[in-house]
């Protein structure tokens, strides 16, 4: 490395890379989790059976939710790492 800049700018390129992989997952998982409470929140106006289903489904993508984000941050890490090997993504 000749100057700051180049160094800068190879010890930031990992950190690009992962935070489009967690930048993804953060909407997604955002938005799984806000359907799935907005579910079990309206489940509470509903009669008992549909109730049921909705608290349900609620639940059930508030979990996708929560798999989604800790997918995501893992795999943004795993290519945080990989981007940072001595030898970039080609290993030898």
């Amino acid at each position: 490395m000749s100057s700051f800049r180049e160094g800068f700018v190879a010890g930031i390129v990992p950190f690009r890379h992962a935070m489009k992989i967690a930048l993804a997952g953060m909407v997604m998982a955002a938005s799984l989790l806000l359907l799935g409470g907005g579910l079990v929140a309206t489940a509470a106006y509903l009669s008992p059976f549909p109730a049921r289903i909705a608290k349900a489904a609620g639940e059930a993508l508030m979990l996708a939710g929560g798999l989604v984000s800790v997918v995501t941050a893992l795999a943004a890490w795993r290519e945080m790492f990989r981007k940072s090997w001595p030898a970039g993504h080609r290993r030898i």
